[in-house]
């Protein structure tokens, strides 16, 4: 039909990415650590997954990125930690 049509009206569309078999498009909301689908065609968003993690949501530069496994199961980077301590013993000749 070469015409855009809106599926809906969510501002949370964080990291869309398409299911494998291409008929849903998944998505998260960082705010409320939740990923959901939204079948395409259609305009009613499911929640999938809440992700609760000790530390949170890894944040990179832009987002909080989430993504699929092969069986479209929700991937979620962890916030481990930015900072490590460490000590080093040289001897040098």
């Amino acid at each position: 039909r070469q015409k855009w049509r809106r599926w809906c009206e969510s501002p949370l569309f964080n990291y869309p990415v398409f299911s494998r078999d291409g008929k849903y498009v998944y998505f998260s909301d960082p705010d409320a650590s939740m990923v959901y689908r939204l079948r395409v065609g259609g305009n009613k968003i499911e929640p999938v997954a809440k992700i609760d993690v000790p530390g949170g949501l890894k944040q990179d530069d832009f987002w909080y990125w989430t993504g699929l496994t092969p069986d479209n199961s929700p991937l979620a980077m962890r916030d481990a930690g930015t900072q490590e301590i460490y000590a080093l013993d040289v001897d040098l000749p």
